[in-house]
């Protein structure tokens, strides 16, 4: 059976660790955004959205074959902007990542997919901690577009604890995120 995975991109926070746009910042010769955008682009998913507010989608070429969805509340949270890719996707399963993943490769992806149930949340675990991206079977779908405030699916998680399925990963640098200008400053 063929998995309908929709691979939603969230990249409308507002960086305030940062102290500005964190996914326009150029990282490794093109900005921060671009990387998790093409590690998307390189597997065959059902569908790709792209969740950012106008400020973003105006800076950046954005690769063929996203749907973009502009977040015009950003300020509400990172659940706004699962709400908005949530309830666009279409495919039996939603999987969310962040836009701030410079890191995270095809290989680390394909392997999480590998491992997605229709029953199951699938969570990367790196150095024995759960990670992003996420794999959410449709059956969540109306948990996923009631949240609310900046958790983003944390709490549909931890209500479904019993059904995750761990991904186990030995090394944590793919799943990395860069959050304020120390970890820029040391990654770059």
């Amino acid at each position: 059976m063929v998995k309908k995975i929709s691979a939603i991109v969230l990249a409308a926070g507002q960086s305030r660790r940062m102290g500005q746009n964190k996914l326009l910042m150029e990282f490794q010769g093109k900005p921060m955004l671009m990387h998790i955008l093409e590690a998307v682009s390189a597997v065959d998913f059902y569908e790709r959205i792209l969740v950012t507010t106008d400020e973003t989608a105006k800076s950046i070429t954005i690769p063929a074959g996203f749907q973009l969805v502009v977040n015009r509340s950003p300020q509400k949270g990172q659940s706004e902007s699962v709400r908005l890719g949530a309830g666009t996707s279409s495919g039996d399963y939603d999987m969310f990542f962040t836009g701030d993943m410079p890191w995270i490769t095809e290989h680390e992806i394909q392997k999480i997919i590998s491992h997605a149930q229709p029953d199951r949340i699938t969570v990367p675990y790196a150095g024995g901690s759960p990670r992003n991206p996420c794999v959410f079977p449709v059956f969540l779908k109306r948990e996923l577009l009631s949240l609310e405030g900046d958790s983003g699916g944390r709490r549909v998680l931890q209500k479904h604890a019993r059904i995750i399925k761990r991904v186990e990963f030995e090394y944590t640098n793919a799943f990395d995120d860069i959050d304020t200008p120390e970890d820029y400053a040391k990654n770059d």
